[in-house]
């Protein structure tokens, strides 16, 4: 499940009473929910899905074979974890495609946007071990997926934890044997660094395709998103990455609709997303949290 917009909450619960009612025509056996909106309703579940089995959070996804286990002996096992815990690697099986896999090096968020519910649902900022991420490199490149994309819920961040940063986890993956492209996911402009962008344009192999999160052109609605960068911050890191990527291709997120948000300030922020010249723009409505 996803907790983060109202739609995605109605989607899952949609999709749970589908499953109920497999299980009533005896096609299932037991449902369990679990991910961001399990975690953020854990005090609720029992009443929002009476008929589910049982639940997990975001965190203990590697006890989730005992938890099976208890859901067929007939218990209700509800296991939420601690969302900051250091995150977890266990075996796994890649089901994007026969070339590329997600990789994931970084858990959480520190930020305390307005808008925004992730950090109360999947905790603090941890990054992934180095020797894990390259290990794990290393077994996926021995296995054909020769390109990896590293998600993270504020993947800029990564390293500022363990006394590193993305430049140089980017830096060290590309060295691994195999390894033939490397995609960033969402990025924080406002932790975009000048050196971080020269080193990361010394590797041949990373894509030059950057998704930076701006959620409004308009600096008076950015101030009350308590987003921690403004519109000519924003414009001063896409013209950097331009310029040490050649040909390079951004994407955005955009909120519409957020609340105070002008007709005057919907113009501003539809100027300048304009103006940046982006390639693609994920917008959706204001959802309350």
């Amino acid at each position: 499940t996803c907790g983060f917009l109202q739609e995605a909450r109605e989607e899952a619960l949609a999709e749970i009473q589908k499953l109920v009612e497999q299980k009533q025509a005896g096609q299932l056996q037991k449902i369990l929910v679990t991910g961001c909106m399990a975690q953020w309703w854990r005090d609720q579940l029992a009443q929002r899905c009476p008929q589910a089995d049982g639940f997990v959070g975001v965190s203990g996804y590697e006890n989730l074979p005992q938890v099976i286990d208890q859901a067929l002996r007939g218990e209700h096992p509800a296991l939420f974890g601690d969302i900051d815990a250091p995150i977890p690697e266990t075996d796994r099986v890649v089901c994007t495609s026969d070339y590329w896999a997600w990789l994931r090096i970084a858990e959480g968020c520190d930020n305390r946007c307005a808008y925004c519910v992730i950090p109360r649902a999947r905790g603090s900022v941890r990054s992934r071990a180095e020797e894990s991420i390259l290990g794990e490199l290393a077994a996926l490149a021995k296995g054909g997926y020769t390109e990896e994309v590293f998600p993270g819920i504020n993947l800029s961040s990564y390293g500022r934890d363990t006394g590193t940063d993305l430049a140089e986890i980017v830096e060290k993956a590309a060295q691994v044997p195999g390894i033939r492209r490397i995609r960033l996911g969402s990025l924080e402009p406002d932790l975009m660094t000048e050196e971080m962008i020269a080193r990361m344009a010394r590797v041949p192999a990373l894509c030059p395709q950057f998704h930076l999160s701006l959620q409004s052109g308009c600096d008076a609605t950015l101030r009350r998103m308590r987003r921690i960068y403004d519109t000519a911050g924003y414009r001063a890191v896409v013209e950097k990455l331009r310029a040490a990527f050649p040909g390079a291709s951004f994407t955005t997120d955009v909120i519409v609709g957020f609340p105070g948000e002008t007709e005057e300030e919907f113009r501003q922020s539809l100027g300048f997303v304009r103006a940046c010249g982006l390639s693609k723009i994920h917008i959706f409505p204001y959802s309350r949290r």
